[in-house]
């Protein structure tokens, strides 16, 4: 195994046994390093949810915002290159630093680990949103914590390129002008589980954030937390 097959196999632990902050007060608060995740369990023993997620994310540089199209192939030109894309992906694979422009309904391809290899590639797509208002939300630990109430994003998650994690730690969700970091919950029975998908068997589900209702920042992040590409939502009545 080469020594870039080891880093890359250390990174991809790291980002699964990773715990998003929850209700950080600014995006600084979620910058940086992965917490180690713990298991927690009730008084009758059942265990309590502790699925994991990725690294945060630093916070979003304006600066580095882009609308300009992505690259217009991997080497298609089949000239050998590692980069070539092997499962068609349809549309151009992006890196972490990217930050492109997303809408719903728009499939985001980009390399998991781009600044080791690009052996590792999946694609993401935000199909629809819904958001439950706290006196809405079924489940009472999850109500109690809400403020205004929890967005619901519908997700389909595609493997392109060897190894692919599905991971809600991956998109990160910001209140109004990016100025705080949503909690992510897992209550729903559709929610997406944070693990390994493989080709030709994408996971569709949701991931559900508890978030103010108004404008909404969705940010699809790489492994160290460099924006891939950035979606505006309004949950406003």
């Amino acid at each position: 195994m080469t020594q870039t097959q080891i880093s890359k196999r250390l990174l991809a632990i790291m980002a699964s046994g990773a715990l998003l902050l929850a209700g950080c007060s600014d995006t600084s608060g979620i910058a940086g390093a992965a917490t180690e995740l713990t298991s927690a369990s009730t008084a009758d023993g059942t265990a309590t949810n502790t699925e994991p997620a990725a690294p945060d994310p630093d916070a979003i540089d304006a600066a580095d915002m882009s609308t300009a199209t992505p690259p217009a192939d991997n080497d298609a030109d089949g000239d050998g290159d590692p980069g070539d894309v092997t499962d068609d992906p349809g549309d151009a694979i992006l890196s972490g630093g990217d930050h492109v422009t997303w809408q719903l309904g728009e499939p985001i391809s980009y390399y998991s680990y781009a600044n080791l290899s690009t052996d590792d590639a999946q694609r993401v797509t935000i199909e629809s949103f819904e958001y439950i208002d706290k006196a809405d939300i079924p489940d009472a630990e999850t109500a109690q914590r809400a403020v205004d109430g929890e967005l619901v994003l519908h997700v389909k998650w595609e493997h392109l390129l060897g190894d692919v994690q599905a991971n809600d730690g991956y998109i990160v969700v910001y209140a109004g002008g990016g100025d705080a970091a949503a909690s992510i919950v897992w209550y729903r029975d559709d929610n997406i589980p944070n693990g390994g998908v493989e080709p030709g068997e994408p996971a569709v589900g949701t991931f559900s954030y508890l978030v103010d209702r108004g404008p909404t920042t969705v940010v699809l992040v790489d492994y160290m937390g460099k924006p891939v590409a950035e979606l505006q939502l309004d949950t406003s009545r």
